[in-house]
């Protein structure tokens, strides 16, 4: 239960960790950037003979910290919420989903709330600012087992025992509960719409809130805590466990038996890497229109787990990131890193969302990438995948774009981070003729890709700009 929410301050001396206000000059895009404390006590929950969640241990003090991005003036707020289970991954807080919706969410003035999922990011958090997160606590006040701990440097295990990855459960529904107490204290309550969301092993997160915890009490089994989630990049051969125990005990074999009960809009969107890979295939399940299960899957032809967009370029000039020496990079042999964007698709896909949520319209079905028997994707004549959401990129390419990248110095595959290898000048100009009749093919490919519903019109010339820069430095390499 949810005590009080404290405001951290931000001042010249203290700011947010990887604050976003400077990348994306939130002062022209009518924005400002809010940190919170939310103090409570969480209950601790283990899974029963009925494989249902029940209370171990009650009512443990926690401290968690969440980030609001907001439109300054409240009274242009849209009324959406998006919250992201905050990925945890690389040790720190990463804020996927905002890094490929920022366009969509600033457009429509959405709010976007960024919540911290689990105690591995305290030691990134301390190093940055050590007074500003200082009341953060986690803390497990039992005696743990060490025995269970003998794995805790592998990248999903927790890696601090005296804390207790379990009390998210409740900090979830927490949050879910204060935005519903904070929009009927604006009198808004019945316009106000949220969603939950959440990137890699963040999916993992979302995927065991919803079986264990989204449609019960204290919300109704008919509308859940949330109005509609949107699941990117997940990989379902990993499971989230109930409480901290239960990840020592885990394998990356797991197999997601998929969304079984869904009454309001839920829409997954995977790239190239998880297709094949990381259960994405077992997991396939078909797009349903059913009033208990509202359901779209979409795979991006061309797009990666990372890339260049999305992990390098939008942390490349990041002071905080830098200061805990975490700065993201490219560990592939090959020279270019996969720089397929896919946030014009994410952000076509964010609008469905809310349409399907708020007015009923439903979204646009696509077909799934083409795959072999041993699950390799097929490839047309240039390289690149068949089927899936297709964009301008791949429907006019100047590039092969490829899912995997070979680590550095070694023969072991990245299958996380791909690469992409330009066509040559000779091959473009057999193709295209020149950069004019190619920016024609572009324009007329985005069209179609407005017209399909998997990129939104006020990105069109964003995307043909992006295009046409990339075919220019082909022509202009030596």
């Amino acid at each position: 239960m949810l005590d009080r929410i404290e405001k951290i301050e931000i001042n010249k001396d203290s700011h947010p960790f990887a604050t976003a206000s400077g990348k994306l000059d939130f002062e022209k895009n009518g924005y400002i950037e809010e940190e919170f404390y939310m103090h409570g006590a969480a209950n601790i929950y283990k899974e029963d003979d009925k494989k249902k969640a029940v209370i171990q241990h009650s009512d443990i003090p926690y401290c968690n910290r969440f980030i609001v991005r907001r439109p300054k003036e409240l009274s242009k707020f849209s009324g959406n919420v998006f919250v992201e289970i905050l990925n945890a991954t690389a040790r720190m807080d990463i804020d996927r989903i905002w890094v490929s919706c920022n366009r969509q969410f600033m457009w429509d003035n959405d709010i976007y709330i960024g919540i911290t999922s689990k105690p591995d990011v305290l030691d990134a958090l301390l190093a940055f600012d050590e007074k500003r997160y200082a009341k953060l606590n986690w803390q497990y006040p039992f005696t743990r087992d060490t025995d269970k701990t003998a794995n805790r440097n592998h990248v999903i295990y927790p890696v601090h025992p005296e804390c207790e990855t379990g009390l998210f459960w409740d900090m979830l529904t927490d949050m879910a509960l204060l935005i519903r107490q904070w929009a009927e204290k604006e009198g808004i309550s019945e316009r106000v719409c949220c969603y939950l969301t959440g990137w890699s092993q963040s999916v993992s997160y979302l995927l065991t809130y919803i079986r264990y915890f989204s449609f019960l009490k204290p919300f109704s089994r008919d509308t859940g805590a949330f109005d509609g989630y949107f699941a990117a990049g997940g990989v379902n051969s990993l499971k989230i466990p109930l409480n901290q125990d239960g990840f020592y005990e885990l394998s990356m074999d797991y197999v997601n038996p998929g969304i079984v009960y869904m009454p309001v809009p839920y829409i997954a969107v995977q790239t190239e890497s998880e297709n094949a890979h990381f259960g994405g295939y077992e997991a396939r399940q078909d797009d349903s229109d059913r009033k208990d299960l509202l359901y779209r899957c979409y795979e991006i032809s061309g797009s990666t787990h990372d890339t260049k967009a999305t992990l390098l370029d939008y942390y490349k000039n990041d002071k905080d990131v830098k200061k805990i020496g975490m700065t993201p990079r490219y560990m592939g042999q090959e020279l270019y890193p996969n720089d397929y964007d896919y946030s014009y698709v994410f952000g076509a896909l964010i609008y469905h969302l809310k349409a399907w949520v708020r007015e009923g319209i439903l979204p646009p079905k696509a077909e799934r990438i083409l795959t072999d028997k041993e699950l390799n994707n097929r490839t047309d004549r240039f390289g690149n995948a068949t089927g899936g959401v297709r964009t301008p990129f791949i429907d006019v390419p100047t590039r092969t774009y490829c899912n995997f990248s070979f680590f550095n110095n070694s023969k072991d595959k990245n299958m996380l981070f791909g690469n992409v290898k330009p066509f040559s000048k000779e091959l473009l100009k057999s193709l295209y003729g020149g950069i004019d009749r190619y920016g024609e093919l572009i324009k007329d490919a985005s069209s179609k890709c407005i017209e399909e519903g998997f990129l939104l019109p006020e990105d069109k010339e964003l995307l043909i700009a992006e295009a046409l820069r990339m075919y220019k430095e082909i022509e202009e390499a030596n």
